[in-house]
């Protein structure tokens, strides 16, 4: 049985293979490196060869990620947004329930709040 450690050095060494793959035949191809910059590829142009590569790297990524976290960490903003996201549905509704009366049926303050 593997150990977590071996486990995320396998990774990290598995997205750092694929990530010289694909900076390599960039660099042979004068295609422009990966980067947020205004002038900055849009989308890479790699052969499929080079796109399983990237497709590994990129899953050993989301891998390499979950295992560095706690549970703890790794679970809490899905814990945490929905009781968020009630707080915030129930706030909209009251906010904007008096935006759902036609003007028609416009009551004195003390009928409708907001």
């Amino acid at each position: 049985m593997k150990t977590m450690g071996s486990r995320i050095v396998e990774l990290a060494t598995l997205i750092f293979a694929n990530t010289e793959k694909i900076e390599e035949y960039l660099i042979a191809n004068s295609l422009p490196l990966p980067s947020f910059d205004e002038d900055g590829p849009v989308t890479l142009q790699l052969s499929p060869e080079l796109q399983a590569a990237r497709s590994a790297a990129l899953n050993a990524t989301t891998e390499l990620h979950a295992l560095l976290q706690s549970p703890d960490e790794l679970l809490r903003p899905i814990v945490c947004l929905l009781p968020l996201s009630f707080i915030a549905w129930y706030t909209m509704c009251h906010v904007y329930e008096a935006y759902f009366y036609p003007v028609e049926w416009h009551q004195p303050g003390s009928y409708i709040t907001v």
